[in-house]
């Protein structure tokens, strides 16, 4: 019993890092750099709206909320 609830928890965690992965690859296409994805991921609950995103800023990318693409 042990055993298969250690199996469930390691591909919960997996499902979970591949969702955060696909979610914070949507803010990479938003122009934001993939490390701000992971975090933006955490910090707006998700992938971006459509007028989220991120542009260039001095010291390189910073998010938006009137993207543009």
């Amino acid at each position: 019993m042990k055993s298969n609830r250690k199996l469930i928890g390691i591909i919960a965690g997996i499902i979970v890092l591949f969702a955060w992965s696909g979610a914070a690859s949507e803010w990479d296409g938003k122009d934001c750099s993939l490390s701000q994805g992971y975090m933006f991921t955490i910090t707006h609950g998700g992938g971006p709206d459509q007028h989220e995103g991120c542009e260039e800023s001095f010291g390189g990318n910073a998010y938006t909320d009137d993207y543009r693409g």
